[in-house]
């Protein structure tokens, strides 16, 4: 790792043994992530489950850029916007979000725990850990995976999902005890999560609906404006769907793809879409809510929050289909 004085061009340098997959940063500290298969335990009865996979976390100071610790933590940053699912709180300690598998005949890590993590003597110390026998209420229900999370205030938001989007609200105002203060259930689910202010919360993901078969199919890509001002009931504002399935945005894995600003009594924010609402594509599998649709066109989306309500400002369309392609071309992005 290699810290620049952009003004001297002078530099230096820190080591350490093993890969990076990420990297996590608050204003006064720099933490490295990687996922690990291999089983470090310094016996077979240890929880740690190699085949789930195990969050390596290094601390670095970004003052002194000195090594802080390490730690190992059960599970994995599964997400695609990984360096999410952490969050430094107020008293310096770091929070974190793993999932691993709850069983050997099950793939999917649907398993969760949040770990909260503090300097001492020298190294990263689990303090608090949710479910916990005073708080025993798992993250997600049976089989749900972990789609989204947000750290805020010492608040985490987790939004999980198999056929609804229960969003939790986790309460990390005492950091050694952790506890779900809120949760709300909503069709769809939240890939992005994004704190405005204090009392707002924006979700960006997908619409879902249930078939006849009982499965929840994903459908347009939806945009929900919840007011988190009463941390014990959640609520959704308003939202707006757009496209049919196989709709998409960047968003789903780079968080980069989002823009906004305060301005003048309101907040803006912008990111692009895909928008599928052409004719059917192929045959529906199963049940009708399963059909996918051709791509429409692509642009940058803008959207205005003002008094708490969500509104569509308009939309710069970069790529439209003309009829004689089916999905857009890569080179537009």
């Amino acid at each position: 790792i290699t810290r620049i004085d952009i003004n001297t061009a002078q530099f230096s340098s820190r080591c350490m043994a093993g890969e990076v997959a990420g990297i996590y940063m608050s204003e006064d500290n720099l933490y490295t992530f990687n996922t690990s298969y291999w089983d470090f335990s310094d016996s077979a009865s240890e929880l740690l489950h190699w085949t789930s996979g195990n969050t390596h976390l290094h601390k670095f100071d970004l003052a002194t850029f000195n090594y802080h610790g390490s730690a190992l933590i059960e599970g994995q940053l599964a997400s695609s916007n990984p360096r999410l699912r952490l969050g430094e709180l107020n008293d310096g300690s770091i929070a974190l979000v793993t999932s691993k598998r709850s069983s050997e005949d099950n793939w999917r890590l649907t398993d969760h725990q949040l770990t909260v993590l503090k300097n001492q003597d020298g190294q990263l110390k689990e303090i608090a850990s949710l479910p916990n026998e005073d708080q025993p209420a798992a993250i997600g229900k049976v089989n749900e995976q972990v789609y989204s999370v947000r750290f805020m205030q010492d608040r985490a938001y987790i939004v999980t999902f198999e056929q609804v989007d229960p969003l939790y609200v986790i309460d990390l105002s005492n950091p050694s005890q952790p506890s779900i203060a809120g949760e709300l259930e909503i069709p769809g689910y939240s890939d992005y999560l994004h704190p405005i202010g204090k009392d707002l919360l924006l979700g960006i993901g997908k619409d879902a609906k249930v078939g006849d078969s009982g499965t929840s199919w994903y459908q347009g890509v939806k945009v929900s404006l919840f007011d988190v001002s009463d941390i014990q009931q959640p609520a959704e504002l308003c939202n707006i769907v757009f496209g049919k399935r196989g709709s998409s945005t960047a968003l789903e894995y780079d968080l980069h793809s989002f823009s906004g600003i305060q301005q003048d009594g309101q907040y803006r924010f912008a990111f692009p879409i895909s928008l599928n609402e052409g004719p059917a594509q192929g045959d529906a599998w199963r049940d009708a809510e399963s059909q996918f649709y051709q791509w429409s066109q692509s642009g940058l989306y803008l959207f205005e929050i003002k008094d708490k309500q969500l509104t569509q400002a308009g939309a710069m369309i970069t790529e439209r289909n003309e009829g004689n392609q089916n999905w857009e071309s890569w080179g537009q992005r």
